[in-house]
């Protein structure tokens, strides 16, 4: 498995950890997800300078947020 060691400035740092605790998971956790996320997203077309959004929406399909990269 490789290792990484990053630098995040406090701010970050401080998301971070509010997403750890909320999600009662590991900031470990928190950036693996947020990297097969970010995966997905690119395998999809959906790239920065694509023009394509993605919709967050609800059980009813109502969109709650659109998301344009």
């Amino acid at each position: 498995m490789a290792r990484f060691t990053v630098e995040f400035p406090d701010e970050l740092d401080k998301m971070l950890t509010n997403l750890a605790e909320a999600d009662q998971t590991t900031k470990r956790d928190v950036i693996r997800r947020a990297l097969a996320l970010y995966n997905h997203l690119h395998e999809s077309g959906v790239r920065p300078g694509s023009d394509k959004k993605v919709s967050i929406t609800d059980s009813k399909d109502k969109i709650l947020k659109d998301i344009l990269f």
